[in-house]
């Protein structure tokens, strides 16, 4: 080799150096772009597009996120309000639901992004947001050392970034600016405590807690929570007299009432709607309770272990294996402060508390229990068990064989104690006892190593312990955040539904051209009018009035706290609630709903029909009261739309089959028609499934899931003659598949609804926060519209007179107005948005002012310095 070949070889290995070196000085960087690098590897492993044909889409993303995106998207290119939107369900805040979802100010971008490629916008930056989660993580690491090799702060920092907690939630991203930020939020808080870098400390805390607030409320509580018990921590630990403590605490109280203050924009009006929510008004838990053993605890920290996204407990809170290595010996460490060791161990113990107890699960999910997702506040403790983890590094050469035995023993009790005990565990399975196995004993090596032989460790040791660090994570993300839906099969209905309710829109007659909602059959996105654009029946938010579930439970459709579905409608509460159009995947109940709707238009493999029973935006119903007493509670939801029915003019609209023709046993009831017509049928046992069998054939006829909910069961037009079986295979709470059945009376439905529009409405103007209408009321009758009465809502008469809105049945608006002909004006203000702007406003000035003047003034006292 010449010696030209060999200098250039020598300049070339000096500079792959330099680069290396500087990623090394740089560590925050670093990881943010490790992570990235395992992020795309795990897209490629799923096969996420645009590397394979499956989707980032999992649970809330997939129902909720991203259809609110498009909604947001299109809002904000077509100029319409941002106040109120009637493609959320039946109409809901539009503000609410942004500050609950899309605050984070990243949103907005999608402006810029082409409509077919929002879902692969919302995965990148989600993948950026989970990569500041390792970087922020290593800055506050370098922090409290900087004297540890800046590899360790890096490869720590990886255990934060990819735990279990956010391969658990990485499609909850409304959080994770919350959980990328909070290891600045709380550095900034400890550098507040110990007024480290003066006043410069107090803005820094309050303006990134401030973003927090301002990205999601829910998570900022949690954050805040954690800061106040945070504290107290600082305060055993670092005590140095009353008025250094007092002093810290006012600091601390001002910039997080100041933080609070700035995002008052946000968390006032939010609370105006929250607190009309079915999570609202909890009382704390008189009675201790605890959830889970804890070995049930113990398991959660192995690799590959499964997620819990809905009632149970088990939080997700693996940390890498490596950290259960680490942990032990900071306990171990005698060089650390004693009490330092036995207050951060009361913390720990704490926050496993936590996951455990009724009382403080309560508190933590914000004086509630939360509806799905279980121990929310569970990357927090990652980041102590991490922190803890990095603190123990520099003392490890110290600690002497046994110390680092025990070390070593620790996770293997956990691993033996799991595996005994958890093997049946719903959550595990041979992954997590293989992989968990093979890690661990991998961990022990090298770590018996780096005691043994620590001259050939610091060689290649490291290298091995972070490949096998990097490997184990990405291992466990993949296992724990497997993708399984593809983008065709999420679309699928997308095109073709925007272009049957154009078709609707431009027949719509009824609403004078202006308004037209559908009940959605084929609903495979839960907020599918979301994405498409139209009026829903249903709707999935944490932020739907507990109004629309009691209704919808009362009259027989599906409802929770988070969700009001149109699945148990009937032609009556489908004409209630202003329904005029269903889009179905096939012909409804092979064909046979001629007689309560009728086929119009498909598209593709999608189909459009009109409701042959609807109602107009607004009509008029008898004076009077309109809502439930107490005795209603003993009928079926079938029995109390006859009920109401009848009060409101009609006669009976359905007719129940006579015991003689019903026949019920263990699971399941039959029934033989006796007169040709539409049936429906209502249970209220304890069962999940409902098949529906016609005569003697084995093809279902009908299916009816999540029953737990306890909707009516539509079983299509049956002939006179036939033989209908509900059968289930769930054991139901009585020992018989009790059923009580119906059958629709279309004349008399039919003369109710022309006895309702008898009173003309006539739509003038339509927006979603602006509604002008032409009424016309009879003496002794009072207007209904098809809008949730809630607050926001401004209503005046013959443009002068202000008038109270008041319910019909709990849930849509209505109006006494005096008889004759009318004209109506209904705006939407968003309630509490002036009062928390000009708050906002208040606190960003004082924020931004003393910002300005501690920047102005550093510079004045470098320049003097200069």
């Amino acid at each position: 080799m010449s010696r030209k070949t060999g200098q250039n070889g020598f300049r070339k290995a000096c500079r792959v150096g330099q680069k290396i070196s500087y990623f090394w000085e740089h560590p925050a960087l670093t990881a943010f772009l490790l992570s990235f690098l395992m992020l795309f590897l795990y897209s490629l492993i799923q096969g996420i597009y645009p590397f394979g044909k499956i989707t980032f889409l999992r649970k809330d993303l997939y129902h909720q996120y991203l259809p609110f995106l498009y909604e947001l998207r299109r809002r904000l290119l077509s100029g319409e309000s941002l106040k109120y939107s009637f493609d959320l369900g039946l109409g809901s805040s539009f503000y609410g639901m942004y500050v609950y979802y899309l605050s984070d100010p990243l949103n907005f971008l999608s402006v810029l992004v082409p409509e077919k490629y929002l879902l692969e916008f919302l995965t990148f930056i989600t993948y950026l947001k989970i990569s500041l989660c390792s970087s922020n993580m290593c800055i506050y690491l370098r922090y409290k050392n900087k004297e540890t090799a800046p590899v360790y702060a890096v490869l720590l920092s990886l255990c934060y970034g990819f735990s279990g907690y956010i391969a658990s939630f990485d499609w909850n991203v409304m959080w994770m600016w919350g959980i990328a930020l909070a290891p600045l939020a709380i550095m900034g808080m400890e550098k507040l405590f110990r007024y480290q870098d003066g006043i410069k400390s107090v803005f820094i805390y309050s303006w990134i807690l401030f973003f927090i607030i301002w990205t999601n409320y829910y998570i900022a509580m949690i954050i805040l929570l954690f800061s106040a018990v945070y504290f107290l921590v600082l305060c055993v630990e670092e005590y140095g007299g009353i008025i250094k403590l007092f002093t810290a605490a006012l600091r601390f109280a001002f910039c997080s009432a100041l933080s609070l203050c700035m995002a008052g924009m946000f968390l006032i009006p939010e609370w105006e709607i929250i607190r009309d929510t079915s999570f609202s008004g909890n009382d704390l838990p008189d009675k201790i309770k605890f959830y889970l053993m804890p070995w049930e605890l113990m398991v959660r920290s192995l690799v590959s272990v499964k997620v819990e996204t809905g009632l149970g407990h088990e939080p997700g809170i693996y940390a890498s294996l490596a950290v259960l290595f680490l942990v032990p010996l900071f306990f171990l460490n005698k060089k650390i402060d004693l009490k330092h060791r036995i207050v951060r161990g009361v913390l720990v113990i704490f926050f496993y508390l936590s996951f455990d107890m009724n009382v403080l699960e309560f508190i933590w999910h914000g004086l509630n229990y939360p509806d799905s997702i279980p121990a929310r506040q569970a990357f927090l403790l990652v980041f102590i068990l991490v922190s803890l983890a990095y603190e123990t590094l520099p003392g490890i050469k110290e600690m002497g064989i046994i110390r680092c035995a025990i070390s070593m023993v620790f996770p293997l009790v956990i691993y033996g104690v799991s595996l005994a005990l958890c093997r049946e565990d719903s959550h595990t399975d041979g992954s997590t006892w293989i992989l968990s196995g093979i890690f661990i004993l991998l961990y022990v090596l090298i770590l018996i190593i780096y005691v043994l032989k620590n001259e050939e460790y610091g060689k290649w040791g490291m290298s091995v312990f972070f490949l096998l660090l990097v490997f184990e994570l990405l291992i466990n993300l993949n296992l724990t955040s497997s993708r399984d839906i593809s983008r065709k099969s999420y679309f699928r209905h997308v095109d073709n539904y925007r272009e049957l309710v154009k078709t609707a829109e431009n027949r719509e007659k009824l609403n004078q051209g202006h308004f037209s909602r559908f009940d959605t059959v084929e609903e495979n996105i839960r907020n599918l009018s979301c994405t498409v654009g139209y009026s829903d029946a249903s709707y999935f938010s944490s932020t739907i009035d507990n109004k629309a579930e009691d209704f919808y439970k009362d009259f027989g459709m599906k409802a929770s706290k988070v969700h009001y579905m149109a699945e148990g409608i009937t032609p009556f509460t489908s004409a209630i609630l202003g329904v005029g159009y269903i889009l179905a995947d096939n012909l409804r109940n092979n064909e046979t709903d001629y007689d309560v709707s009728f086929y119009l238009e498909e598209a593709g493999e999608d189909y459009l029909y009109e409701c042959m029973f609807a109602l107009p935006f607004g009509y008029t119903v008898p004076e009077g009261h309109h809502g439930f007493l107490d005795d209603d509670s003993f009928y079926d939801p079938i029995d109390r739309q006859n009920k109401v029915a009848m009060k409101l003019g009609g006669d009976e609209i359905f007719h129940r089959v006579n015991d003689d023709d019903l026949f019920e046993d263990s699971g399941i009831a039959k029934i033989e028609i006796a007169e040709s017509g539409h049936y429906y049928a209502y249970t209220d046992e304890d069962i999940d499934e409902i098949t529906e069998y016609v005569d003697f054939q084995d093809e279902a006829y009908g299916e009816f899931e999540d029953m737990k909910y306890e909707s009516i069961m539509d079983l299509g037009r049956l002939e006179e003659g036939t033989k209908v079986r509900l059968e289930t295979d769930e054991e139901s709470k009585t020992g018989y598949l009790e059923t009580s059945v119906y059958r629709l009376d279309p004349g008399n439905l039919k003369e109710l609804i022309e006895e309702m529009t008898l009173d003309p409405f006539t739509l003038t103007e339509f927006s979603d926060d602006h509604i002008e209408a032409i009424c016309e009321v009879s003496d002794g009758r009072e207007l209904v519209l098809a809008l949730p009465v809630s607050k926001g809502w401004e209503v005046t008469l013959d443009g002068k007179e202000k008038i109270e809105p008041l319910s019909f049945y709990g849930l849509l608006m209505k109006l006494s107005l005096p008889s004759g002909v009318h004209h109506i004006s209904l705006d939407y203000h968003i309630p509490g948005f002036s009062t928390g702007l000009i708050i906002s406003l208040i606190a960003l000035i004082i924020n931004m002012t003393g910002t300005v003047l501690f920047l102005f003034g550093n510079r004045k006292q470098k320049a003097s310095v200069g």
